[in-house]
């Protein structure tokens, strides 16, 4: 909050401590007073009688003897206190007015001017900003008023204050610093696209200021364009070394893209600067699991506990650390510790046990582990989560038949949740139940005549199964008008036309499949077509490339060598 630089430190609107010892005893004295004591104790007692209004819920009365306080006094520190409160009763309209009378006290006060540009850019009141800050510029005083801007924002933020702002850079048009107030309102209100935009400004006017890059690469991160904020914040820090923010951003960005690497040697940098910032210990600790430093990761993780609130996410770090260490036992007991009240933290840890039983070959503990989850919790969000793992469990198994009863049960539950229901129906398909599976995706299909993923799936089990030829070439021609660039959909049509023969037709299309998403499955169509057009040696080659790509797969492993 821009108040921070210009307000006395923050007291209670109740307390009468707000009020100088000297103000307190005039209210008590009763020698006679001159006009000018008259008129303070006036003062005094409309800020008092303002107090116990707003301790009443009477805003309005509060109001009213605010104002008249203002008219009474010429106390200085009467009038920064009532400005203080003012801003927060979030009453700008008075703050206005008590900054106005302030200013006409001290004239000479920059930092009540400061504050003066400050109160009419929250109002709507850009001309009268822009008069203030240009007074403060001929007197070099702007630039804190833009900084602190940039710093904290404004009191009020909304697109009216972002117009308002406009009318400043547009009156200061290479004026770098404003245009770094803008950017930096603009991304507090989520117009990326309008600071990113500034940002290039303030690169034109000033392309040796930090500040630029450093807004710019702050809005493309918010604007979901991670990897390219890494860039300029690569670009920023290589031209800036020492600013420590850019690199602390740039450590983050390139966690974030799990580039753990280059992150790891930022993020150290980073520690010893914050050895008690919590999140870059765990930023640090996880690249440090991602890097193969376990026992460095595991030190981190264990600074975490002596942060107040940290205790259970500490736990599940070091159960992190100890599974990618394959000591599944320490991780296990960890990850027990971690009680179903903590939310998110328990759902994570639940996903991370599962993960254990998989690698353990325990397969039916891992599903029991999903079933215990949900007794455990009421949690809709939760619950769903688990009745999915434990689907992904049991298709990865290829237990289909357990699958449906799982999805069944889990519709009986959330009947509108229709990631199950699809669900439902591809493993209807897998196991070769095709009413169930079409019952469900005509379903779908009466939700959403438009629902690529429920055409495309009918249409590939018709295809594969080599049934209904001619309805599945109509739903995936369907779900390819809807979604031309989607490899699935590619793919599919391509298979269904290899049935129906058309073999040059069915090979181009698979064919881009591949190169757009190279897949096991899309690798294996090519070489069943290659070889239905006796092209045995290429499909062959093809076999054997895509075998040493993807070893595990079993389809490939089902296609066997000539």
């Amino acid at each position: 909050m821009i108040l921070r630089c210009f307000i006395p430190a923050k007291l209670s609107r109740h307390c009468l401590l707000l009020l100088p010892t000297a103000a307190l005893l005039s209210v008590s004295c009763v020698h006679t007073k001159s006009a000018y004591e008259q008129s303070q104790a006036d003062a005094i007692y409309n800020v008092l009688a303002a107090n116990l209004a707003l301790h009443e819920g009477n805003r309005q009365q509060a109001i009213e003897h605010y104002v008249q306080a203002l008219e009474e006094t010429s106390d200085a520190e009467l009038i920064r206190q009532m400005v203080r409160l003012a801003f927060e009763e979030q009453d700008y309209e008075l703050a206005q007015r008590a900054v106005e009378r302030w200013a006409r006290k001290e004239p000479e006060n920059f930092p009540v001017k400061q504050l003066l540009a400050v109160i009419y850019l929250s109002t709507n009141q850009a001309d009268k900003a822009v008069a203030v800050a240009e007074d403060l510029k001929a007197q070099q005083q702007a630039e804190p008023v833009f900084m602190e801007i940039a710093a904290y924002g404004l009191p009020v933020m909304d697109e009216t204050v972002l117009d308002n702002l406009s009318v400043l850079v547009r009156h200061f048009p290479d004026d770098a610093m404003a245009h770094y107030a803008y950017a930096m309102t603009a991304v507090r209100i989520g117009r990326y696209d309008v600071a990113i935009s500034i940002a290039d400004r303030i690169l034109e006017i000033a392309p040796d200021l930090a500040a630029g890059y450093e807004v710019k690469a702050y809005a493309l991160e918010r604007n979901g364009q991670i990897k390219e904020s890494a860039d300029v914040a690569a670009d920023a820090l290589n031209r800036f070394p020492n600013k420590f923010n850019i690199r602390k951003l740039y450590a983050r960005l390139l966690y974030q893209l799990r580039r753990y690497q280059a992150a790891y040697p930022q993020l150290r940098i980073v520690y010893m600067a914050e050895p008690d910032s919590p999140d870059i210990l765990q930023m640090l600790g996880e690249a440090s699991v991602e890097t193969g430093r376990i026992t460095e990761a595991l030190n981190y993780f264990q600074q975490l506990e002596d942060f107040p609130g940290f205790n259970l996410r500490a736990a599940y770090l070091q159960a992190y650390a100890y599974f990618e260490h394959k000591n599944f036992d320490r991780a296990h007991s960890l990850l027990q510790g971690i009680p179903p009240a903590s939310g998110a933290l328990f759902e994570k840890a639940q996903l991370l046990t599962a993960r254990i039983y998989l690698e353990l070959s325990m397969e039916d503990t891992a599903v029991e582990q999903f079933i215990n989850a949900r007794k455990v919790t009421q949690d809709r969000e939760l619950r769903i989560v688990f009745y999915l793992a434990q689907g992904e469990v049991l298709n990865g198994a290829q237990r289909y038949t357990e699958a449906y009863e799982l999805y069944t049960q889990a519709l009986e539950e959330y009947a509108d949740h229709h990631a199950f229901r699809r669900l439902r129906a591809y493993v209807a398909g897998k196991s070769g139940h095709l009413e169930l599976m079409e019952k469900d995706v005509l379903y779908l299909l009466r939700q959403d005549a438009s629902d690529v993923d429920a055409l495309n799936m009918i249409g590939y089990f018709f295809a594969d199964l080599n049934v209904r030829l001619e309805e599945a070439n109509d739903y995936i021609q369907r779900a390819y008008d809807l979604s031309p660039e989607d490899p699935r959909i590619i793919d599919s049509l391509g298979w269904v036309k290899f049935r129906l023969n058309d073999l040059p037709g069915a090979e181009a299309l698979i064919r881009k499949a591949a190169e757009m998403y190279p897949d096991p499955e899309i690798f294996g169509h090519l070489v069943e077509i290659l070889r239905a057009q006796n092209r045995h040696v290429e499909a062959q080659r093809q076999l054997d490339s895509a075998r040493k790509t993807f070893p595990d797969d079993e389809y490939l492993r089902t296609l066997d060598n000539l």
